[in-house]
């Protein structure tokens, strides 16, 4: 039996002005498939737009997210929108 590794990740603000975010992303895996010896990895990501802080940037990084997760069949993006940045009474 092969492992499987699942990889989840919620982006930072220190992406949001990476112009090269997508080739980021791509040697962030071959990295980790080095590393873990591992070519099968599941990546799932999120980049919350819930908070109106540098959201063009935020934007961008989603959009690379979901074309990057639609790329391939092991990668997935999930919208998480609803618990970002969420504690009761605090926004």
């Amino acid at each position: 039996m092969r492992p499987v590794i699942c990889i989840v990740g919620v982006q930072g603000e220190s992406e949001l002005n990476n112009t090269a975010y997508d080739a980021s992303l791509e040697e962030l895996l071959k990295q980790l498939q080095t590393d873990l010896a591992c070519k099968e990895i599941n990546l799932v990501s999120d980049c919350g737009l819930d908070v109106k802080k540098q959201l063009e940037g935020k934007k961008f990084i989603r959009k690379t997210q979901v074309e990057f997760a639609e790329s391939h069949p092991c990668r997935a993006w999930v919208d998480t929108d609803d618990l970002n940045d969420r504690k009761e009474g605090i926004r």
